[in-house]
């Protein structure tokens, strides 16, 4: 702890703060520093009766900036503060800088793509056909075998009501157009959430080119749906599901 110590005053230091929720559906808050030396772990704090409560979060906040020095502390890095707890911490501290997470970010960005009525039918209809297969594990051991669907339209599955349901999505020519337009618009999000998210390398110098042609890339696609140039996957569909997304993973969508 000395070493970290050390560091903070002669290289300065981030204070990352991780919010979860565990199993008992409390709101956790992990505080960690980061330094040239490494990251420090240093409480977690449980924030359920307060997480909404700005002046309180700013007060928690506050506590952990003060021990380290403000002198010391260049930026605080969280995934998602409220406003005015952001205004608290600039009228306190006018020389520190507040830094959203960026894999926080992209998540926000996926909630608000698949609110698009399209996308959202479809992701609706993708979790109808998941749940249905991957709750019966001999429906799922059978999908895993096969890839023509000749076994499961036999089975005693196929006559259910969610099971005709889910083979009339999964043939359904429209859905895998969707499906296809989806992964589009969330391919390119994926590179940059496995850039940033990565330890290969520092992410830093490449975000600013990744967004700019991330945003270049979405606005080609919404322009794209606008027009209705859709690629036709009913050949694919007929052909078997498995031989669909095969192909789709095929198609340079990432």
């Amino acid at each position: 702890m000395k070493d970290h110590r050390e560091q903070w005053v002669q290289n300065g230091c981030s204070i990352m703060v991780d919010g979860w929720t565990d199993k008992k559906t409390r709101t956790l808050l992990n505080f960690l520093v980061n330094c040239p030396e490494g990251t420090m772990f240093v409480e977690s704090i449980d924030a359920s009766s307060f997480s909404k409560d700005a002046e309180k979060m700013f007060q928690l906040i506050d506590k952990f900036v003060e021990p380290i020095g403000e002198a010391n502390v260049a930026q605080i890095v969280t995934n998602s503060a409220a406003t005015i707890v952001l205004a608290f911490l600039e009228a306190k501290y006018q020389k520190l800088y507040w830094t959203p997470c960026a894999t926080h970010c992209l998540d926000l960005m996926w909630e608000d793509i698949f609110k698009i009525p399209t996308l959202k039918r479809t992701f609706e209809r993708g979790i109808a056909v998941h749940g249905f297969i991957y709750n019966r594990p001999t429906l799922l051991n059978m999908m895993r075998h096969f890839t023509q669907l000749k076994e499961e339209t036999r089975s005693k599955w196929a006559k259910e009501q969610l099971g005709k349901r889910a083979a009339q999505i999964m043939l359904m020519p429209s859905f895998w157009n969707s499906v296809v337009y989806a992964l589009k618009v969330s391919g390119p999000l994926l590179h940059v959430l496995r850039l940033v998210d990565g330890e290969k390398k520092p992410p830093m110098g490449y975000i600013m080119r990744l967004w700019i042609g991330l945003k270049k890339l979405l606005q080609v696609l919404l322009v794209e749906r606008k027009k209705g140039i859709i690629l036709s996957l009913k050949s694919l569909t007929e052909g078997g599901v498995f031989k669909c997304i095969i192909l789709c993973t095929q198609l340079g969508i990432f």
